[in-house]
């Protein structure tokens, strides 16, 4: 099936503009010359696991489940989550989700408060787990609702090179978070993540988002998007397995990484999402 899937993408990508770089991780057909790498499975790259809301993180109720997960570091090295840069209102899913931009920065005339974000930084990174962020979800002060773009990105920008420049200043983040992986928001090519036409408007996104990054210049593995697909549809005949996604790059070495799976996992006594990356 992944292997399959991978093929419908390249026979699809062949027809439009290149994809600038691609890493196919692993496939269920190892003896296949197309299968990518072959050998042992590097743990690194399939041991992370997902949580909705950053806000849950700090939960008395999470606690003992991340000490677990510590205690098994070659099952569980990093933990990917949403609601980084709008912290503060906890939700489960989308569906119970207020996107109500949170309590980051309210409004342009008060300062950003990241305390939120950077206590669940602190109980990951405490345990030796790897945070794996989602740049997604406005602010208040960004646009008036957390998941439909504003008409100008530049408050986004200076957003985020405030999220970054505050890690950087951080003693317990700034020498790990050159080592953690930054995600331009989380299934843009449709609703409900995304209340806007994918493109341009997510490309958009994408550009100020690295311009930000460049110009706040602190070395970060920045990509994305992990993206959702719905067969059948004029997009997925258009795009196949995979819409493009452009890239800049920095003096390090970016890459963007495909879904090669995905599973269920009980985190907090309702449904997550393990995504192999």
């Amino acid at each position: 099936m992944a292997i399959a899937a991978l093929r419908r993408a390249t026979k699809a990508t062949a027809q439009a503009s290149p994809i600038v770089s691609a890493t196919i991780i692993d496939s269920a057909r190892p003896n296949d010359t197309d299968a990518g790498p072959q050998g042992s499975v590097r743990a690194g790259e399939f041991n992370m696991v997902g949580q909705y809301d950053v806000d849950w993180l700090t939960q008395p109720a999470l606690a003992r489940l991340l000490d677990n997960m510590a205690a098994s570091p070659m099952a569980f090295g990093s933990v990917r989550f949403f609601h980084a840069l709008d912290s503060g209102t906890r939700a489960s899913t989308i569906d119970d989700d207020p996107l109500d931009g949170g309590i980051v920065w309210p409004d342009v005339g008060s300062p950003m408060n990241f305390s939120h974000t950077f206590d669940a930084l602190a109980a990951l990174t405490a345990r030796g787990l790897a945070p794996f962020i989602v740049l997604n979800f406005f602010p208040k002060a960004v646009a008036g609702h957390a998941a439909t773009p504003p008409a100008s990105l530049e408050n986004w920008k200076l957003l985020v090179r405030r999220f970054l420049d505050e890690l950087a200043g951080d003693t317990r983040f700034a020498a790990a978070m050159r080592d953690w992986r930054f995600e331009v928001w989380n299934e843009p090519n449709g609703a409900p993540f995304w209340r806007a036409r994918y493109n341009p408007r997510y490309f958009d996104l994408y550009r100020a988002t690295s311009e930000a990054v460049l110009g706040a210049g602190h070395p970060i593995r920045l990509g994305g998007p992990a993206i959702v697909y719905r067969s059948g549809t004029a997009a997925a005949a258009r795009h196949g397995r995979f819409p493009q996604v452009p890239q800049r790059r920095t003096g390090r070495q970016m890459r963007f990484h495909f879904p090669a799976r995905q599973r269920q996992l009980d985190l907090k006594g309702g449904a997550g999402i393990f995504e192999c990356f």
